[in-house]
Formats: C-alpha cells, structure tokens, sequence
C-alpha cells in the first residue's frame, strides 16, 4: 500500500539550499511542491530551486498561507505534495497551522528540519542557550505597539537573562527592518534601563551569507553608531544579560 504524505522541507538559510539527494527525490517524485518564502526572506531565488528539482514550483502568498492552506493540502489525499520553506520549518507558527491542518484531515506528513536563524543566531551570539529568556518581535510603531517588547527587555536584564529580537520582515511591501531602527525603538522606549546595565547589543545579519555582519556593542557605543549598521540584510538583536566567563570573553575576541 503507497501512503501518501504531505512534505514539509526546509530549505535552511545558506545563500544555496540546504536539499539533499534524498529530499531532490523526493521532491521530484511529488504531484505538487510549493514554495513559502512569505514568513521569512529567503537567501536564494525560485529559479535556482527549480533549477535544481528540474520542475515546476508553486510560490504560495500570504493569502494562501492564511486563507486557504486546506484546499492546497487537501491533495496529499490523492498525491504527494510538498511546501518548502526558508529556514527551518515549524518555527513560525503558520507551519504549525499546516500541521494541525493535516491532522484534522487525517493526512499523513512529514518533516524535515533545516538551519534557523534562531538556532544559528544564538550560536553566532556566543552566548549560552539556556540563559535566554523570553523573545519577540520588533516591528515598526505605526503598526503595532512594541510594548510587549520592553515588558521582555526589562524582565530579562532584571533578571540576567539575554534576549533576542527578530526583526519585522513584510514580504508584500518588501520591507526588512534595519537593526538602526530596532534599537532606537529599544532606546525611545527603556533607554534608562539600557543606560543603567548598559549591555552589550549583538547585530547579527545575513548569517549564512558570505559575508555577514556580526558585531557586539555596548549600549551606549552603539547608540552613537546607528548610521553605520546594515540596512539591506536580514537581520536579528540580542541584548546581553549576565554574562559567563567564557559568553564575556567570546564576544570580547570575536565579535569586538
């Protein structure tokens, strides 16, 4: 008996895919595969994954993902269908969506994990992972509020913890936060308990690009260097909070 399966595959977050000769074939034995690049930038271009599966790709939009992701997963009833996604899957929640989804309707899936910028983030940080505490999401004021984000920063310098703010990405305006803008949000809002710990503030963009950014700045270095920070990459901030021996000298000797 031939059970079919939805395919849920990450591409990682190299500037190429992250697609082995396993998941080549199984990608090129599928009815339908679709490409979701709308909950976080991708590194790469459609063209060369189609290069590389020599086939048809489906780009899925926002109003797909939110709308009508049953009637795209429906077919794993009657063909394999596979969703690729930038990063790892299931760290955003809308590929969670697409799981609940199948398991209502009683669809068999699988996944198959990539690179993140959460997990190689926190690795390029040099900071340990257990002592982060809560993150979140900057995104721009006129939108919604941040407040959330300074109830976080302030819970976890309070408490030693790090944090670590991803940064807005909107796919249809074609807007990437830069990390200038994130800080002086951090700073209109908790600039007195910035100044007060003074923490070191990591900028880490393009991580799995040739040439990424990843500097450590104390608080009020920082503030005076916003000019001169990247504007045209993705990109995520830590905040420090208490640092290990070995968190300290690591940001001293590699990203000073």
């Amino acid at each position: 008996m031939v059970i079919l399966t939805l395919y849920i595959i990450g591409l990682g977050i190299r500037e190429e895919t992250e697609l082995t000769e396993k998941l080549i074939s199984i990608l090129r034995r599928c009815k339908y595969v679709y490409w979701e690049n709308y909950t976080s930038p991708a590194t790469y271009n459609l063209s060369d994954i189609i290069r590389i599966l020599e086939r048809e790709v489906r780009v899925l939009r926002r109003e797909d993902l939110e709308g009508r992701i049953e009637d795209i997963i429906v077919d794993a009833k009657k063909e394999n269908v596979a969703i690729l996604v930038c990063g790892d899957p299931l760290i955003a929640t809308t590929h969670v969506n697409i799981i609940l989804e199948a398991k209502r309707m009683g669809i068999e899936y699988r996944v198959f994990h990539a690179s993140s910028i959460l997990s190689a983030g926190i690795g390029e940080s040099g900071l340990h992972l257990y002592k982060f505490g809560p993150s979140g999401t900057i995104v721009r004021e006129e939108k919604v509020s941040n407040k959330r984000n300074i109830d976080i920063l302030k819970f976890n310098l309070e408490n030693g913890l790090h944090t670590l703010y991803f940064l807005e990405y909107d796919k249809d305006e074609e807007y990437i936060m830069p990390p200038s803008y994130a800080i002086k949000i951090l700073s209109k809002y908790a600039g007195n308990i910035l100044s007060n710990y003074n923490p070191y503030i990591i900028i880490l963009c393009g991580i799995g690009t040739q040439n990424p950014y990843k500097r450590a700045l104390k608080y009020n270095e920082v503030i005076k260097l916003l000019n001169k920070l990247p504007v045209d990459k993705p990109c995520i901030i830590i905040v420090s909070g208490q640092l290990h021996y070995m968190e300290k000298e690591y940001i001293e000797k590699v990203l000073r």
